[in-house]
This record gives C-alpha cells, structure tokens and sequence, in this order.
C-alpha cells in the first residue's frame, strides 16, 4: 500500500494499455516497463501485428 501511495503522490505515473486501455500503477501493479497489461493483450497485440504483416508480405 505504501509504494503504491508513494507512487501516485511522486508522480511515478499511471500506464495505459495500448490494446484494452486499461491503466495501472506502473512498479506496483506490474512491472515499472509492462506494456500491456496482461497476457491476453500481449497475445491480441501479437495476433493482429502477425495478421497485418502476413497480408503486406503476400
């Protein structure tokens, strides 16, 4: 609670996800360098830049 307090208050920020938009306490909900916010938007994320390349590619 403490850090999560500090934090805030320190202005050490929020992070947003690129994919859903969610946001969190960077360093304390996650790590202080996570882009998404969990492995269901890594994979989303991944999927859709996978889709996109393999149609420029053909």
């Amino acid at each position: 609670m403490r850090k999560r307090v500090a934090a805030e208050i320190g202005g050490a920020g929020r992070a947003e996800c690129p994919e859903c938009g969610a946001t969190w306490v960077a360093g304390v909900d996650r790590r202080s360098n996570a882009v998404y916010c969990s492995r269901r938007c890594v994979t989303r994320a991944w999927r859709a830049r996978k889709e996109s390349f393999g149609e420029r590619s053909q």
